[in-house]
């Protein structure tokens, strides 16, 4: 309807302005219709802005958090990522937060709200329970742990795979700006949350300028209030922490509950500790109060710059603390939970050994609100900070003892292909978890190794997923930061110099496969030569120094480097004959010998090479289809190049060349995806050879009757070469 009115309008005013320009003024028609043009423009400038402007619904404002608003009946496509955390029990809704984060969203632009206090205040919770309503309401929601660049980077990807923005070879930085741009363009409502900001350098890059999205940021520092609109936590009022305590703990004897309010600062982390404890243990106010005023930490919880420690929230943990401390299976996770990464840890992960036990233990720590639960079902495990440095400076904590314990879990778990390999969010938590052990471990002299260590080979298991996902460059990024790890740890001995030429032989492997040959020839020799000097003592390393071989090899041939390329060919069959190795790895190995020796000019050499292969290529014809036609293939790929200066040896490339056609022929009936590159190879090879014995024609048609690509027919090298004059047998 507007800019019906528009244009109507606007026509109105341009007719009006000919008119009288043309007929009472008597100009002439063209100049009549280029003066009418003004005003029209003029009028139709603000009616155009007008009726362009889109109204924005403001977004609800949540006047109750504690009554649930109903959900949208159509939340399928929904996205929720991230850790939220659950709601505590007894929690007392922080009202004034929630309305002023709900009032802040009601525009239609990104907007950024930072919620500060003191440690143990709240935030977390108050903005979880937000982002719960949030998820109600249907928005998309995203939950980033923000204590280091990482864990934000780690989060924006898992939002980048929700939303179906990352792409096979992506960087980390190409990701994030996706997600950005995404989040720029975006209308639907969102929330990003990021949690415990330490440094807003983490999060300000990858903030969204514009869009719909509201992001709120938490922080025990005032450093991010000049980011956005300041919605502050504050400690709970002194009713507010009576009717906390008397929920909680049943109690009615209101002046005990006030009075050890008092006692405990009004803080809500250690009034929730002390409500369970006097529950489950003291049973009144009274008997609490002489306890906690018995408990001295003035000289053991010392004040940190910038963490401010209160000492009635210090001693409260430890009277929480104290009833598990003779209970093996809840002291051990206690340890455990005090020294792992505070951004939380999968209850897998705490639950590997025994599983019942474990869960019984948990559900006591959050009973006694020593531990939270975050995440989809609960699936993961959080204590708070504070909770963390209040059992770490208790006088009878052994740390070097939790250190070792959470590191022998680490490695533990990283040594299981089915964990870590297979999943990449449980990997990038173990490196989370160990850089946490580092920064406890500093001065623990006989630990920082062990924990570089077991980064450096949680780097190298973590790689292995991307390499089974086809991610090779994000894979290359893993292994770059674990192998200056490896070159440092290469003189503890043989173990960490094969995880070294391991690491070396990856990355060549994934320059080779991201078409960059001359970076793969240099690093896969670094490999070679530690391999080869390894394999001189361990009889175990010559099984992946033949593999580091074959991959050198190829890369050598790739750059055309073809002497070198044979002698490497020739080291790599040796091993394999000497170890017995699978057919197929000796047959591909025979192959890149022949070819380099072709292309070398040892013709007679090449060529009984080539005889080889074929006939060990016979004897493996019995197998499933995709590999007969990959051997078929690549042995009429090295007779041909063994037959190009001779008629007759070229024509003992056809008959491999027609059966690995007529294999991926049939395979490409299966998956005409996967299958259809290899079909054009073989293709291709058939006309090459075809070629080479002068029969042109039958070259031509081979072309024509591929039939399942017509645009690849009329662009295909294949073609091309078919429908060229002959060359004379000499350049051929």
């Amino acid at each position: 309807m507007k800019w019906a009115v528009t244009l109507v309008v606007g026509a109105a005013v341009f007719v009006f302005g000919w008119w009288l320009c043309d007929f009472p003024l008597g100009m002439e028609t063209d100049n009549a219709l280029s003066i009418a043009a003004i005003p029209s423009a003029l009028v139709l400038s603000p009616l155009g802005w007008w009726a362009g402007r889109e109204a924005s619904a403001p977004a609800r404002v949540i006047e109750e958090p504690s009554a649930p608003t109903p959900a949208p009946v159509d939340r399928g496509g929904q996205v929720v990522v991230g850790p939220v955390p659950r709601a505590p029990q007894h929690f007392q809704p922080p009202v004034e937060t929630l309305r002023a984060l709900s009032n802040v969203a009601a525009g239609s632009i990104a907007v950024v709200c930072t919620v500060t206090g003191l440690r143990g205040v709240g935030k977390t919770q108050a903005v979880g329970a937000y982002a719960r309503q949030r998820i109600e309401d249907g928005w998309l929601v995203a939950w980033f742990p923000a204590q280091s660049e990482s864990l934000v980077l780690a989060g924006l990807g898992e939002l980048a795979d929700a939303l179906g923005l990352r792409r096979a070879g992506d960087t980390a930085e190409l990701t994030t700006a996706r997600v950005r741009n995404h989040l720029q363009t975006l209308r639907e409502p969102a929330l990003l949350v990021f949690d415990n900001v330490t440094d807003p350098a983490h999060v300000v890059p990858h903030l969204p300028a514009t869009g719909s999205a509201q992001i709120v940021l938490t922080s025990a520092s005032h450093a991010i209030d000049q980011l956005g609109t300041r919605v502050p936590v504050e400690l709970f009022s002194p009713d507010t922490a009576v009717r906390f305590l008397t929920d909680s703990t049943g109690l009615p004897d209101v002046a005990g509950a006030r009075k050890l309010a008092r006692e405990l600062g009004y803080l809500p982390l250690a009034l929730a500790q002390a409500a369970a404890r006097v529950v489950r243990i003291d049973h009144d106010y009274a008997t609490y109060l002489r306890r906690h005023q018995s408990v001295s930490v003035d000289k053991l919880l010392t004040a940190v710059p910038g963490n401010p420690y209160p000492h009635g929230a210090a001693k409260a943990i430890l009277l929480a603390v104290e009833p598990f401390t003779a209970d093996e299976t809840p002291a051990k996770l206690l340890d455990l939970l005090s020294v792992l990464s505070p951004d939380g840890v999968s209850r897998d992960l705490l639950t590997t050994e025994s599983n019942a036990e474990a869960d019984d233990a948990l559900a006591a720590l959050f009973d006694a609100s020593l531990v939270e639960f975050a995440g989809t079902n609960n699936t993961v495990v959080v204590m708070h900070r504070l909770t963390q440095r209040a059992i770490r400076d208790r006088p009878d904590h052994d740390l070097p003892a939790a250190l070792t314990r959470a590191g022998g879990l680490l490695r533990a778990v990283s040594r299981t292909a089915e964990q870590v390999k297979w999943k990449r969010d449980l990997g990038e938590e173990l490196i989370r978890h160990l850089d946490a052990l580092r920064s406890h471990a500093a001065a623990v002299d006989a630990l920082p190794d062990e924990f570089l260590s077991l980064r450096a080979d949680a780097l190298y298991d973590l790689s292995e997923w991307y390499w089974h996902h086809d991610r090779p460059v994000a894979e290359r990024i893993l292994l770059r930061q674990a192998l200056p790890l490896y070159r440092r740890l290469a003189s503890a001995g043989p173990e960490q110099q094969g995880r070294l030429a391991s690491c070396l032989h990856h990355i060549g492997t994934s320059y080779l496969n991201s078409s960059t040959p001359d970076l793969a020839a240099a690093t896969l020799w670094q490999a070679y030569e530690l391999r080869a000097a390894l394999a001189a003592t361990d009889d175990d390393e010559a099984a992946v120094l033949a593999n580091t071989c074959a991959e050198l090899s190829r890369a050598l041939q790739m750059t055309s480097r073809f002497r070198e390329s044979v002698r490497i060919a020739e080291h790599e069959v040796r091993l394999r004959r000497d170890r017995r190795s699978p057919d197929n790895d000796l047959y591909m190995g025979l192959v890149r010998l022949a070819r380099g020796q072709a292309m070398t000019g040892e013709v007679t050499a090449a060529w009984h090479t080539a005889l080889e292969a074929e006939e060990l290529c016979q004897a493996l014809a019995d197998d499933e289809p995709r590999k007969v036609a990959w051997r078929q293939l690549h042995l009429a790929k090295v007779l041909s190049l063994c037959g190009r200066h001779d008629v007759r040896r070229a024509a003992r490339a056809e008959a491999p060349a027609r059966a690995a056609l007529s294999a991926y022929r049939r395979l490409v009936d299966q998956d005409p995806r996967y299958y259809q590159a290899n079909l054009k190879s073989a293709v291709a090879t058939l006309v090459t050879v075809l070629e080479r014995l002068g029969r042109h024609a039958e070259a031509a048609a081979a072309t024509h009757r591929i039939g399942t690509d017509p645009e690849w027919q009329q662009n295909s090298p294949a073609r091309k070469t078919a429908s060229r004059p002959p060359k004379s047998s000499k350049t051929n």
